[in-house]
């Protein structure tokens, strides 16, 4: 009864993956072990052998989910969290293969992949901080790192970096951003995107 009560907790998917690796695992390879798998490829859908699958590889297989945690590493440390291997890998697979890959990456880099992107997303706001600041400070204004900086990640993390700059410089600072870009003519992306109280 035990068993029957913890097989119904599983999903379908993951339940016949569970079946078909204690089946290939006995010891003792009798036509009853044999049986399970039989009954998994016969009884079951295209979609849902598909999904089985995918459940016993993410559960049963760790070279694909260890591969894949490296792969999302690299984009992470280079930054790149638009990266298309990063995009790809977190799209196109299902719960049992993301828990496995982000458990492989906790245990290969000793932190959970979430803090990671939150770091490389924080790291990257204060890039662009800096490069909006060296574009401002001084005689004249560097219009192709201002417009590079704002343009380029408007719609991305531009809200952050305006939250950030709000927290840690003064409000003249905003003046002297806006009056640079005033007087470079992009009065509407800048007011559009950081509005000033009137």
């Amino acid at each position: 009864m035990r068993k029957a009560v913890l097989l119904c907790t599983y999903d379908p998917p993951e339940r016949d993956a569970r079946l078909a690796n204690e089946a290939l695992k006995s010891k003792k390879k009798s036509i009853t072990q044999l049986q399970v798998i039989v009954e998994i490829a016969c009884a079951s859908s295209p979609h849902h052998l598909v999904a089985v699958r995918q459940a016993y590889c993410s559960l049963f297989d760790s070279s694909k989910a260890n591969a894949e945690a490296a792969k999302l590493r690299e984009a992470i440390a280079a930054k790149k969290l638009d990266d298309d291997e990063l995009l790809r890998i977190l799209s196109t697979r299902n719960i049992f293969q993301l828990k496995q890959t982000f458990q492989h990456y906790k245990d290969n880099y000793g932190t959970s992949i979430d803090k990671d992107i939150l770091a490389c997303g924080k790291s990257i706001v204060e890039s662009i901080m800096k490069v909006v600041r060296a574009a401002i400070i001084g005689l004249g204004t560097d219009e192709h790192s201002l417009t590079r900086a704002i343009v380029a990640r408007a719609e991305i993390n531009m809200m952050k970096v305006r939250g950030k700059i709000l927290t840690s410089w003064s409000s003249a600072t905003w003046l002297v951003i806006i009056s640079h870009v005033l007087l470079d003519t992009y009065l509407g992306g800048v007011l559009a995107w950081c509005p000033v109280d009137s």
